[in-house]
């Protein structure tokens, strides 16, 4: 147990540097053979942690054979990297945080998508797996926590922009919009939306998003959402990082009674003429524009 919390630290330390809170050391023979930390996986979609570890073990001995070495996961491996584990011949896995506890805990919530426990797929294979959990746990756990923080409304970054939707919903000439817990700091209103999870389409995210942040059930097919614009420009949060901004509008008019939650603090039906200095620059610089031109605002 000494060692695991060893080289369970080491993999901590990894995810605390990379694009996403995750890391992974490979020990073998008592020797670290291969770490990686998580990287920008807008080009890769199988760059986990997990399986570039494993690549790059597999590079430095000069074989794809891993048999007897240890993986080490801040996170529960998803079965892409299970995968990768097993055809590695790698039958040792320890891991700090599983999905479950990381999704109870509102941390990476894409995973939501992806959860599938690997103590289930051990227990149905014909191969014997020694499996591990929470090594480490609290400490995996806080990175995630702290990385979530950091990038609520924030998505995958693709080209150094950080995607991200925005959903625009009008009735009887006025444009709701939302405060969320984070916006609240600077008193802005922004539109209903958020950053993209790895994996989704821009329209996805944004019925994910809305679905979200609307609550009290409400919900809205993609093809009530008509994507309008698209810009480029600083992220309110914070002026350093850019976004890429995927603005839509809905066809369907919100059902249902609007009440603050655990995502938004404050909802608003904006109308023309009131001061504009409480909307975000996404909504004064492109939205209202196009409105205008398109008579949908008055």
């Amino acid at each position: 147990m000494e060692n695991h919390v060893k080289y369970m630290e080491m993999a901590i330390e990894l995810a605390k540097e990379g694009v996403y809170p995750y890391g992974t050391v490979i020990v073998k023979d008592g020797e670290v053979i291969a770490e990686a930390a998580s990287g920008d996986v807008a080009n890769d979609p199988t760059a986990h942690t997990e399986t570039m570890a494993i690549r790059k073990a597999c590079e430095k001995l000069g074989t794809n054979d891993l048999s007897g070495a240890t993986i080490y996961c801040t996170c529960e491996p998803c079965i892409m990297c299970f995968g990768s584990i097993y055809w590695a011949g790698i039958r040792d896995i320890v891991y700090a945080v599983s999905m479950k506890t990381a999704i109870k805990n509102k941390t990476c919530t894409f995973m939501k998508k992806m959860n599938v426990p690997i103590n289930k797929i051990g227990r149905i294979s014909e191969t014997k797996f020694n499996i591990v959990s929470g090594v480490c746990e609290k400490d995996a756990l806080t990175v995630m926590k702290n990385w979530q923080i950091r990038n609520d409304d924030q998505g995958v970054i693709v080209n150094k922009y950080v995607l991200v939707v925005g959903v625009a919903f009008i009735k009887d000439g006025k444009l709701l919009v939302s405060m969320s817990q984070r916006s609240a700091k600077k008193g802005i209103f922004t539109l209903v939306g958020g950053g993209v999870d790895p994996g989704e389409t821009f329209r996805e995210a944004a019925r994910r998003e809305v679905m979200e942040e609307i609550g009290n059930r409400f919900t809205i097919k993609e093809s009530e959402l008509q994507e309008i614009l698209c810009f480029r420009e600083p992220a309110l949060s914070d002026p350093t990082i850019n976004i890429e901004m995927h603005m839509f509008i809905s066809k369907k008019d919100v059902n249902v009674k609007l009440v603050p939650n655990s995502e938004i603090r404050e909802f608003k039906w904006f109308t023309l003429g009131e001061d504009e200095a409480i909307l975000s620059s996404a909504i004064r610089n492109h939205f209202i524009p196009w409105a205008k031109e398109n008579n949908i605002m008055y």
